[in-house]
């Protein structure tokens, strides 16, 4: 019989074990929605560039409408060829290239996160600005 103390570090292996898993799933459920974002805004910018509506890609793709707004809205997440096939059906090709990282990303969002709250509100109200700006342009 095992005493209650190997129990209880048996419970808090599994615990941490658990916790650690979960902090995984987290970080790749993180990393899809990032990737969700990334091919929709893909998209979307080469419908419009190509002067498309979601219905006119969709059936150049050969998939629906709702699926175009999904991707573009990242609800859903295209696969990699399908991706390939949405941008094609706009007259886009996607290439790719290795490179080094550029930690410009991690160490924006440490900087982000150094800063009171009410400046980080300010500097986030005034970053979607600039991207409201910025769609307005690209539509023109």
């Amino acid at each position: 019989m095992i005493g209650g103390g190997a129990i209880a570090e048996r419970l808090a292996a599994k615990a941490a074990g658990g916790l650690s898993m979960m902090r995984d799933m987290l970080f790749r459920m993180e990393r899809r929605q990032e990737w969700s974002e990334a091919a929709g805004a893909l998209i979307a910018d080469a419908r419009l560039r190509a002067g498309l509506t979601q219905a006119e890609l969709a059936a150049r793709a050969g998939t629906a409408q709702s699926a175009i707004a999904a991707y573009e809205g990242g609800q859903r997440q295209p696969t990699l060829p399908t991706l390939y096939r949405i941008l094609a059906a706009a007259g886009f090709d996607l290439r790719a290239r290795l490179q080094m990282a550029d930690p410009h990303d991690d160490t924006l969002r440490a900087w982000e996160a150094s800063l009171p709250q009410a400046e980080r509100e300010r500097w986030r109200a005034k970053l979607a600005a600039q991207r409201s700006n910025a769609a307005t342009w690209s539509v023109r």
